[in-house]
């Protein structure tokens, strides 16, 4: 059988890359084209993917960031595959090999409006095809359960849109990722966290999937927080005392016997951090991965009595609000506490105090991260579990690995800032790899006025 796997790259604006084929190349010359190619025999389908768009427009994805759109029996003899890929820069120059004589990078309302050309290779039109076939995202508006609802987030790290009205979101898109997402939503909010109300499901416009859920609040604690920040200069209690209410139902629900788990400190850490996303982040900046690694497996030891449970490995003021927490796309098992308790050091320790690429917006008094430290001893007393707070020098570690795994490999036409940010990231992993093997405490307090690399 013939398998061919093709991919919409886009960019930071949600342009689409299209290429046009060479006038030697043997099928559908001078025509339109995607990404990829055919899958070569005994290959799997992420490695043949990776393979032909290195080989075709010379960018190395990473396998996490790689979305599976489709993949379409035709018939006996032949199988469509098609992924996608977003970009954090806009429209990049790209190397493109002899296959190809020409790029363009299009608007994904253009591409989608273009008359398809006579006689196209049959895996463009079914890209398009599907393309059309999804809910209008361009529309201001949708009518759902005879209400009218907005979108206000068309791409997310998930296939799908977001939408609100009255008091009432829904996530809209493909039947099998929405499934998915609402019968998750459905268990953390039966098993105790707090998480939206799922209210109804449904079809939408025969083909896709959709479900309306409760709203947390109108504000994140992130808005709340800059708010206070820029007029007092200071996170006021009372908005830090609404916070903890919502870190203390999440750790109720986290460290409860029935939602703890078995995995290990080494399939957290492969799942929160893999090497493939950081390793050659880390040596791009000329940093030991020895010693990385080194730091990591004594983390691994460290961490081996730890009470593991339901991680947002995300956690942060941007998705907590008054009445709960959103964005579970980024979920796991791990060290219960270590989301918590990072969620209060993460806006200031990894963002620059200084004008950069991203900068740091708020930061939270001493005492008011001591008292959420407090609030996680407690409550892991109260449930007879070990203390998460005796880890943070392992917890800071990991949390320097993932903000260093977030982001794709530095690029030679990268802006300056960019990849200053990114150096500034590297730089304080490597700070905390030296002080962690060196049995020093990790100055996370100082980390916003390091330099980038």
């Amino acid at each position: 059988m013939k398998i061919v796997a093709k991919i919409l790259i886009k960019d930071k604006n949600s342009k689409v890359l299209v290429l046009t084929r060479g006038s030697t190349h043997p099928n559908f010359a001078n025509h339109l084209d995607f990404p990829g190619g055919e899958v070569e025999p005994g290959e799997d389908y992420m490695t043949a993917i990776i393979r032909e768009i290195k080989e075709e427009i010379g960018i190395d994805l990473l396998p996490p960031n790689i979305k599976l759109l489709f993949d379409k029996k035709i018939n006996d003899n032949l199988t469509h595959i098609l992924y996608s890929y977003q970009l954090d820069e806009t429209e990049p120059k790209l190397k493109i090999s002899w296959e190809h004589s020409s790029y363009e990078w299009i608007d994904e309302r253009k591409l989608i409006k273009h008359k398809i050309p006579l006689n196209v290779d049959p895996y463009y039109k079914n890209v398009i095809d599907y393309l059309n076939e999804l809910p209008d995202k361009y529309n201001p508006s949708l009518l759902i359960e005879g209400k009218s609802f907005n979108v206000i987030k068309d791409k997310r790290i998930r296939e799908g849109m977001v939408l609100q009205s009255d008091g009432v979101f829904a996530r809209l898109g493909p039947k099998e990722i929405v499934e998915d997402e609402r019968i998750h939503t459905l268990s953390l909010y039966n098993r105790g966290f707090p998480v939206p109300k799922i209210l109804s499901s449904g079809i939408y416009d025969k083909k896709y999937t959709y479900f309306l859920e409760s709203s947390l609040g109108d504000s994140t604690f992130h808005e709340l927080f800059v708010n206070d920040f820029n007029k007092h200069g200071k996170i006021l209690d009372e908005t830090f005392e609404k916070y903890q209410k919502i870190i203390e139902k999440y750790l109720n629900a986290q460290m409860k016997k029935a939602n703890l788990s078995s995995v290990t400190p080494r399939q957290f850490i492969e799942s929160f951090c893999p090497n493939e996303r950081i390793l050659a982040n880390y040596e791009y900046f000329k940093y030991d991965t020895t010693k990385l690694q080194k730091a990591i497996d004594k983390i691994m030891s460290k961490l081996e009595s730890s009470n593991m449970g339901i991680l947002q490995y995300d956690l942060n003021p941007y998705n907590i609000l008054p009445n709960g927490i959103i964005d579970f796309e980024l979920v796991g098992y791990g060290p219960i506490g270590f989301d918590a308790m990072m969620s209060t050091r993460w806006s200031f320790a990894w963002f620059p105090n200084y004008p950069a690429r991203y900068t740091m917006q708020y930061r939270l008094t001493n005492k008011q991260i001591k008292m959420n430290d407090q609030l996680i001893t407690n409550i892991a007393k109260r449930h007879g579990l070990e203390d998460p707070c005796k880890h943070l020098q392992e917890f800071l570690v990991l949390k320097g690995a993932w903000a260093l795994s977030d982001f794709d490999f530095p690029q030679p036409d990268w802006p300056a800032d960019r990849i200053a940010f990114r150096g500034f990231r590297a730089k304080l992993l490597n700070e905390s790899v030296k002080s962690y093997l060196a049995n020093k405490p990790i100055n996370y307090e100082g980390f916003s006025n390091i330099s980038g690399a």
